[in-house]
């Protein structure tokens, strides 16, 4: 089965207010629609709010701050500017029986940052942020963040489930210089014109911040995913990224886009050079948990868990392998292979793609896992169903299922109604045939281990 899940990261362009509003407000239910999350002050049992938000500024130290619902108003107690933090959950959302829109985008939370010290220094440069440790803890209530995109350097992430019920997040994350494609004022023309050219030689970017931090927390659709994702997350300087999920070939494919020549103030030395510009900074990297790829290969056909999976990532080039697409001249893009760089983090691997730029078309990053365990535990059964998973088949409802243990493994294994049950330790080789309504069959012999 293939899920392409849109993940969009919501970028915000507010008009700079001349006063601040120290709100807090917290609420116990859902938030109306497009309101942004209030502080949470005093109030324990308060969700939907910020609990803190913090900033180490480079070389000072760590100052707590109180957010404003005015991005760009924030001021400290002696009126001066100060960074802003903006939540704001996606419109529409009702709770965990949200399900994926029709363009497939889940339920999402965003965290934009703010700093009305930014200076303008072109029509399409802003210094952004000022540099430094921006922190965040937030209640989410009953909105489970299964998965971080982040616009940004990745410091430190958690996400931790109350005996409630509820989530809290907190994150901690440093800002990066950013430059993208986007509409501007209703005109999309940049945008198309990269899309035209497949994000090559004619693709600049529009917009650009020397300093910018964005964060989009996504609700996975399922509860088994929801629990096996939380936590992941992924850090990169792209401008969108779209994922589609196989849990049949166990594989996550990543398009990302980004423009591929960054402003002349950009305000990065040593980039790469081409046709006389600088070339945009590109990275990808992403924590992925045991148990989420041990969810995927259970659900690709036998159960794995978290700790088979790290068994497994003693040799993680043996379990992960990475592709991208690129594109010379006027040829077709061709998938190459990608040298990964992996590092150990508690409960999963962080996977860095070395990316060098957005070439066009964007990459398209997969990681590959093995296939699941095809094993069978001695008086357990296999259906049907897990069957054709293991044989890579597919199955229309009005298809009918059969199974016939060979010949040499009638001790080893036996068809018991709609399932192969296990009898004593060996290989038991197994036909499995699909039976359309029409008649037709298709069929694959599969062996499973029995122990």
């Amino acid at each position: 089965m293939s899920r392409k899940l849109k993940f969009s990261l919501g970028v915000a362009f507010l008009a700079t207010s001349t006063f601040a509003m120290s709100d807090v407000s917290p609420v116990h239910a859902y938030p109306a629609s497009g309101a942004n999350f209030p502080s949470c002050g005093t109030d324990a049992a308060a969700e939907y709010c910020i609990q803190q938000f913090a900033f180490t500024p480079t070389g000072g130290v760590l100052r707590e701050v109180n957010p404003s619902n005015f991005a760009l108003g924030n001021l400290d107690s002696a009126g001066n500017k100060e960074v802003n933090v903006v939540a704001k959950l996606s419109a529409g959302y009702a709770g965990t029986s949200s399900t994926p829109e029709q363009d497939g985008v889940l339920a999402s939370l965003s965290l934009n940052f703010y700093d009305p010290l930014s200076t303008t220094l072109s029509s399409t440069t802003n210094t952004g942020l000022r540099d430094g440790l921006y922190t965040v803890v937030i209640r989410t209530g009953d909105f489970d963040p299964s998965s971080m995109m982040l616009l940004g350097a990745y410091d430190s992430y958690s996400v931790v489930k109350g005996a409630d019920g509820f989530f809290t997040i907190t994150l901690t994350a440093r800002p990066i210089p950013w430059a993208a494609v986007v509409q501007m004022n209703g005109n999309d023309s940049v945008f198309q014109a990269c899309k035209a050219s497949q994000w090559t030689t004619n693709c600049e970017a529009n917009m650009a911040n020397q300093r910018y931090i964005l964060a989009t927390f996504n609700m996975m659709d399922t509860a088994v995913m929801r629990e096996a994702a939380r936590g992941s997350w992924i850090s990169t300087s792209a401008s969108t990224i779209q994922v589609a999920a196989s849990t049949s070939s166990l594989q996550y494919n990543f398009t990302v886009e980004g423009p591929h020549y960054v402003p002349a103030d950009f305000g990065v030395a040593g980039l790469a050079q081409e046709n006389g510009k600088s070339l945009n900074p590109a990275f990808f990297k992403m924590y992925v948990p045991f148990a989420m790829m041990a969810a995927s290969m259970s659900q690709a056909g036998g159960a794995v868990s978290a700790a088979d999976v790290a068994t497994l990532m003693a040799n993680p080039s043996s379990v992960l392998t990475g592709t991208i697409f690129e594109k010379t001249g006027t040829a077709a893009a061709v998938e190459v292979p990608q040298v990964l760089t992996f590092a150990s983090a508690s409960g999963g691997v962080v996977v860095d793609f070395n990316l060098k730029h957005f070439s066009a078309p964007n990459p398209s990053l997969k990681i590959k896992a093995p296939a699941a365990k095809k094993t069978l535990a001695i008086s357990k059964t296999s259906s049907f169903t897990t069957l054709i998973t293991l044989a890579k088949m597919t199955k229309a409802k009005t298809s009918k299922v059969s199974a016939v243990v060979a010949a040499s493994s009638k001790n080893i294994c036996q068809v018991v109604k709609n399932s192969v049950k296990g009898l004593k330790a060996g290989s038991c080789k197994v036909t499995v045939t699909v039976t359309t309504a029409k008649g037709k069959k298709t069929s694959q012999t599969i062996t499973l281990k029995v122990s």
